[in-house]
């Protein structure tokens, strides 16, 4: 048995390593770019649900991943880190969220008040405990995101039962996914192709989610994940935060559904440079990379059905589904 897996971020690159770990058959990765190329490349790597739905499913896969990446840890890998994490602002901040409580609270997930000791003892920013009341606060995994996605992808390449096919066109549509399957000799296919499965699937569901980013050297005291999604400083499609990531501090950021630009603009780049030093008022650097990708948004959710296709000798060609996971990719791994 041979297997097709397209699409080469941090979905593609797991259900190919699955796909080989759990059905022990011969696998195909196609992608039109090199996995340090894609979107998932640039992810912050934070451990945290963000907009995905349907949230019945992402309660479980999300409880998953968490447990396989507190087990990395605890292996002493370096490509996770654990740190606390802090959140200011958003919708409900009374409650905990259900994942709150994911593997019987490895999280030490807590919501109190900004004027709560620990809370003021972490957060050196005055304006940030003076203009917000309630804060979560937990202990989270951080992935080193370019890091995982390469030894992924290092990994499958000197496998002897995976064929790599990179740099290649993207597929127009199912007509020439088919064909390329067929003539490979694989008797199933995997599409994880985010936001081209809007061209190959014809879904209007799909639309582009861009995020704007800003690249800090890491300051030594920068152990610690903070982000505001609500007033004064963030919102929703803008929200505020600072993620420490191996050598560096992602800073962010953007979340805008059918905003297709490539380009930082001179305004974001002010914005959330401001902002970093609102959360961290020691940040006296300037960035040293910026960064804009477009996260593959579905309104619906994460879509994972089948679509059967079926040749003139009644050859049967299944299409696994995999992809809208918006922002959040790398929880479902």
């Amino acid at each position: 048995m041979k297997g097709l897996v397209v699409g080469g971020g941090i979905i593609g690159l797991s259900v190919a390593t699955e796909v080989r770990k759990r059905l022990d058959c011969e696998v195909v990765l196609y992608s039109p770019q090199h996995p340090l190329e894609t979107t998932s490349a640039g992810a912050g790597g934070l451990w945290m649900p963000f907009h995905c739905e349907p949230m019945e499913l992402v309660n479980v896969w999300s409880e998953e991943t968490l447990a396989y990446l507190l087990q990395l840890h605890e292996l002493g890998d370096s490509v996770v880190e654990i740190l606390p994490a802090f959140q200011f602002g958003g919708t409900d901040m009374e409650n905990a969220p259900k994942w709150a409580n994911h593997l019987n609270g490895a999280l030490n997930f807590k919501v109190t008040a900004t004027s709560d000791p620990s809370v003021k003892e972490a957060i050196t920013s005055e304006y940030i405990l003076e203009n917000y009341s309630k804060v979560w606060k937990f202990d989270t995994p951080v992935i080193n995101s370019p890091k995982y996605l390469e030894r992924l992808y290092n990994r499958l390449k000197d496998d002897s039962q995976t064929e790599v096919c990179l740099n290649g066109k993207p597929f127009e549509d199912l007509d020439e996914v088919e064909a390329f399957a067929r003539s490979k000799g694989c008797s199933f296919v995997v599409n994880c192709t985010g936001l081209g499965s809007k061209r190959l699937l014809k879904d209007d569901e799909v639309v582009p989610a861009r995020g704007a980013l800003l690249h800090f050297e890491r300051p030594s005291d920068c152990n610690q994940v903070l982000m505001c999604e609500g007033p004064p400083i963030g919102e929703e499609t803008r929200p505020a935060y600072i993620i420490p990531r191996g050598n560096i501090m992602v800073v962010g950021g953007t979340y805008l559904l059918g905003d297709t630009n490539m380009e930082i603009t001179r305004d974001e780049i002010k914005k959330i440079g401001n902002d970093a030093r609102t959360l961290l008022p020691s940040l006296n650097i300037d960035y040293s990379n910026t960064w804009v990708g477009l996260r593959p948004s579905r309104e619906a959710g994460i879509r994972t059905d089948i679509v059967r296709r079926q040749n003139v000798k009644g050859e049967d060609l299944p299409i696994f589904n995999n992809f809208g996971h918006g922002g959040s990719g790398r929880y479902w791994t």
